[in-house]
């Protein structure tokens, strides 16, 4: 090392930190050391070292397009290593940061969870209604996620981090559509209509309640893709798949659905109730006609926004039964009584399977579902008492309301004088 009056120059690699060396070298012909400083002996400078172990290392950083697929390109990358490692067996290569296994893992948690969810939700319904309706409207669950899944590209959504947890928060709230219109059919049924007509009265009595429901969840969504900002940028994912996954499961639950139990039906109908359901369904009775710490976070908010599409859905229905028995002439206590007793079971159905679809991520230990617990805790939660508040509240409001002269009295139309007459 030449120690310079204005710096160091290190002979190593040749780099000048002095700032009049090019004008010293420009007025000297010959230059030698003793005109640029003094020589002394020193150790040599610590060089950067990459280790694995012990051992020097050399590191290879490989990276991935917008448009590659991370797993692949970790696929083939594994593949080149291992036919690199017989072609040059003195070398070790070893993979040291894997990213694409945070990718696998939350595959792997949505998988996990979606069939999980899938099982208990079919329980659930099982104990209201029989086999070939539990099953179809458990089939509903992974036709969303397909087509959602098919729509994706279109609109530029891969699968990430982000929307594996907005499929995660759908998967609680994707049976309410399809549960309320099967119960409306079964409802339907029971009247001893067939079963292409229950289907077709059951979609038809529903249909304005549950298209009013998924226009208002898309404007509790709507606004979270506008966000500015980093946090904008993130959260504008989420109500993108959410509204995707419920627009496919609208179209699932008005046109395949109905068809399905329609024919499925019509060669069964409804099966005698066995003793475990009409065990429950003295307990729904009974309850029906006697009783009728995880801190806020990100997570916890975007359950809050889910179980509001939820809530606002259960409050619609209800709604718009009591205004169709206050057509009958009924007053209007007589009508929120018999509004609540008619839409118990498919609120109560609602609330029961979304909450068992987020049931198995409560109990999840894994590092990737640390996150998403307290979204679970707060849909599962949420519902327990929402769904208290909107048998009891909602026809208790509108009775209040009417009270004061602010529901106006609803007519009849003939059509549905002459249908009424007839059954």
């Amino acid at each position: 090392m030449v120690l310079l009056d204005s710096g160091p120059l290190s002979t190593g690699d040749l780099k000048i930190y002095c700032e009049d060396l090019k004008d010293r070298l420009q007025q000297v012909p010959q230059v030698s050391l003793r005109d640029l400083g003094r020589v002394v002996d020193v150790f040599e400078d610590e060089e950067v070292k990459s280790l694995l172990g012990s051992e020097r290392a050399g590191v290879l950083r490989i990276e991935k397009t917008k448009t590659q697929d991370a797993i692949r390109v970790t696929t083939a990358v594994r593949e080149f290593l291992e036919l690199e490692r017989q072609r040059q067996p003195l070398l070790d290569l070893v993979v040291v940061n894997d990213m694409s296994t945070l990718i696998r893992d939350r595959l792997q948690l949505v998988l996990k969870n979606a069939v999980q969810g899938i099982v208990l939700v079919f329980c659930t319904l099982w104990m209201f209604f029989n086999l070939r309706m539990s099953f179809w409207v458990v089939m509903s669950l992974p036709v969303s996620f397909l087509g959602a899944l098919f729509l994706m590209p279109m609109l530029g959504l891969t699968i990430n981090m982000i929307t594996l947890v907005a499929m995660l928060l759908a998967t609680g709230i994707l049976m309410d559509d399809g549960i309320v219109i099967s119960e409306n059919i079964a409802r339907h049924l029971s009247l001893g209509k067939p079963a292409m007509r229950a289907a077709i009265d059951g979609v038809k009595e529903v249909s304005g309640g549950v298209l009013s429901s998924f226009l208002t969840t898309i404007c509790v969504l709507g606004p979270l893709a506008s966000l500015s900002g980093v946090i904008g940028k993130v959260l504008e994912v989420i109500p993108m798949v959410l509204i995707l996954v419920l627009a496919v499961i609208l179209i699932e639950a008005f046109i395949i659905l109905p068809a399905h139990l329609g024919h499925s039906l019509g060669h069964t109908g409804l099966d005698r109730p066995g003793r475990l359901r009409r065990g429950i369904d003295q307990v729904l009775r009974w309850l029906r006609e006697s009783v009728t710490g995880n801190a806020l976070s990100i997570p916890s908010v975007l359950g809050f926004v889910s179980l509001a599409g939820v809530v606002v859905n259960d409050s619609i229905l209800l709604v718009l039964f009591l205004k169709q028995e206050r057509t009958t002439g009924a007053d209007v206590e007589d009508s929120a009584r018999r509004a609540s007793r008619l839409r118990f079971r498919a609120i109560l159905l609602t609330s029961a399977t979304t909450i068992a679809g987020c049931t198995p991520l409560l109990f999840e230990t894994s590092r990737q579902a640390q996150v998403l617990i307290p979204l679970a805790v707060s849909v599962c939660f949420g519902l327990l008492s929402s769904t208290v508040l909107v048998l009891i509240a909602i026809p208790a409001a509108y009775v209040v309301l009417a009270d004061f002269g602010l529901v106006t009295q609803a007519t009849q139309k003939p059509e549905d004088q002459q249908e009424m007459a007839r059954h």
